[in-house]
């Protein structure tokens, strides 16, 4: 065997590889938000180890969230709450990282964009409320097209589907959409070549369709709002290729 493959393979570190162990238990749940973690002297006994070892594991841990200084000592952790904003985070700086390296490109980004908004929007028609339709049509980007800067108008419709997302009253849904969004956000001057009024296209649809509360038709319309960005990049596919930063 030619031994040159194994070159460049990322070995884990003894203190990554007690950073998993942990979080596989927390995943489990057999350890839950707001629980001590073990003193680090327990852990070293358990996994064969010296204190300073423990005790980078316990930092990448902190690093990552998944743990959080007790608050209620001196010293010593605990297992941190989830909150979906950090889930959020992360997701959208990979997003965005990607897009800046070109190892994905703005078409990717939307084929999955997609992929979770015309569901969401059957699943918004189905829960929404009346205070959801109000908040929709706040930002339905409809009147006076030609007065308004075609950066406004993208915030507006990119805000209307993130409002959209908070309609399906699904956490997991709105964290993912909420991170593809707010990464799309930060190439919007790679967009504003698009004509305004595709921008907006079957969005009032949209907004109908929901309203009526009508999920086939809702996904329907969203389904031919978004394929007109689709439209417009196979269009000019080239002058895509670099992603800068605003």
């Amino acid at each position: 065997m030619d031994t040159t493959i194994f070159r460049g393979v990322e070995l884990q570190t003894v203190p990554q590889q007690i950073a998993n162990a942990i979080k596989e238990v927390i995943y489990e749940g057999k350890l839950q938000p707001g629980e001590s973690v073990a003193k680090q002297e327990e852990l070293a006994q358990t996994f064969g180890v010296s204190r300073p070892t423990i005790r980078e594991a316990l930092k990448i841990l902190n690093r990552e969230q998944v743990i959080m200084p007790n608050p209620n000592k001196e010293s010593g952790y605990v297992i941190a709450n989830f909150h979906p904003d950090n889930a959020m985070t992360n997701v959208r700086d990979t997003i965005i990282l990607s897009l800046t390296f070109q190892t994905m490109t703005l078409l990717d980004l939307f084929h999955v964009r997609q992929m979770l908004e015309i569901p969401c929007a059957g699943l918004a028609a189905e829960r929404r409320t009346a205070k959801d339709l109000e908040r929709l049509r706040e930002y339905l980007p409809m009147i006076d097209l030609e007065s308004r800067s075609t950066r406004e108008i993208i915030e507006l419709d990119l805000s209307f589907h993130l409002i959209l997302a908070e309609s399906t009253h699904n956490p997991l849904a709105i964290m993912l959409i909420r991170a593809l969004t707010t990464a799309y956000m930060r190439f919007i001057p790679e967009l504003q070549r698009v004509d305004k009024a595709s921008i907006v296209a079957d969005l009032p649809e949209v907004f109908e369709a929901i309203e009526d509360q009508d999920v086939e038709r809702a996904k329907l319309q969203m389904q031919h709002h978004m394929s007109n960005f689709v439209n417009f990049y196979d269009a000019h596919e080239r002058s895509f290729t670099h992603v800068h930063h605003p």
